[in-house]
């Protein structure tokens, strides 16, 4: 077994040439779990894009090639190990064939994967103290790795989720309970979007949606496509439209970094960011300029909610002519009926409706 943290980077005023392709084949089996950086995995002629929260899991005799961006280091642990089967029958021991393969994908995106790095961080720390006993203690810790693994895979209830990250909340708090505690701190821990944590959200999960877009941004990219975030801000309150309504508004304190692209999207590198002060993304801001400068014709929308940002800026692309397409499925409203009724009676009049799995399989 040979367990690793590694951090692939240039060091500071440091003259030597590095590398930015490791092309390499194993003997044993290898788990890969990133954390950060930029860079992306050629296994089986396939390419997988680095993300934080992929775990990588490369059989036996596969050639595979890591690369790497020496300004954006890559952060991942890695695992490399053999196993067998061992039976005991009729007082005999016996040394089993071993599996080709374990019941793992080649690449996937762990949901939730705190709990995986945790275990996997447990395994490298120990094995790389050196303790009395440790190689027996690393092939525990190998066995609950694998474990966590299977039952992150096996998590389809969203209740589960959610149970698991209050419970790693509260013990955090729990921990820390004679210091400040600060929200952004709090959702370090879990992953979670301080914009969206407070929200009802329907028919779909604030968590739902930003996967979904993370899906199609990742395709867009790897395609060389424009893409834009956007984003909410206010200085004081006062750059924001304000206008006499029926339905008044409580006030609302907003927590720091409320109005930060949510981690899983800020990751990605060449996206464009427009900002904000009202509903539209168009409206006050050099949007259209940008698209026009590109010569782009036609829009894919997602976002928070449906029927507030999304709408709004859907009606100002279609008044300036653009084509649209709409993410149902990565988009989502504060109740079932606001997001149904737009997507149902406004979307299909001013653009198409598809699924974000329909959009990624139809770019060429």
């Amino acid at each position: 077994m040979d367990i690793r943290r590694d951090k692939y980077f240039r060091r500071f005023k440091d003259t030597r040439t590095y590398s930015k392709r490791i092309a390499r084949t194993l003997d044993h089996h290898e788990l890969i779990l990133v954390t950060g950086g930029r860079g992306s995995v050629m296994v089986d002629h396939k390419k997988h894009p680095f993300r934080a929260g992929m775990l990588f899991y490369i059989r036996p005799g596969v050639f595979h090639s890591i690369e790497f961006d020496l300004e954006d280091p890559i952060y991942f642990l890695a695992v490399h190990f053999s196993y067998a089967q061992v039976q005991l029958m009729e007082g005999q021991w016996s040394l089993g064939e071993q599996p080709e393969t374990l019941p793992l994908h080649t690449a996937q995106d762990l949901k939730d994967y705190y709990q995986i790095e945790e275990s996997f961080s447990r395994l490298v720390e120990g094995w790389n103290a050196k303790l009395p006993g440790y190689e027996f203690a690393a092939k525990t810790a190998l066995q609950q790795l694998l474990i966590a693994i299977y039952q992150n895979n096996k998590r389809s209830h969203q209740n589960f989720s959610t149970s698991l990250k209050v419970e790693k909340l509260i013990g955090y708090m729990q921990e820390h309970v004679c210091t400040t505690v600060t929200l952004p701190e709090l959702a370090g821990l879990v992953q979670l979007c301080i914009a969206a944590s407070g929200r009802q959200a329907a028919p779909y999960t604030a968590d739902q949606v930003i996967g979904n877009a993370v899906k199609l941004v990742d395709a867009f990219t790897q395609k060389g496509a424009f893409v834009v975030l956007v984003r909410v801000s206010s200085l004081d309150g006062r750059d924001m439209v304000r206008v006499v309504t029926d339905s008044v508004a409580a006030p609302v304190n907003y927590p720091e970094g409320w109005d930060q692209i949510v981690p899983d999207l800020a990751g990605f590198k060449n996206t464009y960011t427009v900002t904000k002060r009202q509903w539209g993304a168009f409206f006050g801001t050099d949007l259209d300029l940008q698209l026009r400068l590109r010569g782009i014709q036609s829009l894919v929308l997602c976002g928070i909610s449906t029927s507030i940002g999304v709408d709004t800026t859907a009606r100002e692309a279609y008044q300036l002519g653009y084509q649209q397409v709409f993410a149902e499925d990565a988009m989502t409203a504060g109740t079932r009926e606001e997001h149904d009724y737009v997507c149902r009676t406004i979307f299909p009049r001013i653009g198409r409706i598809r699924t974000s799995e329909e959009i990624a399989a139809g770019l060429k």
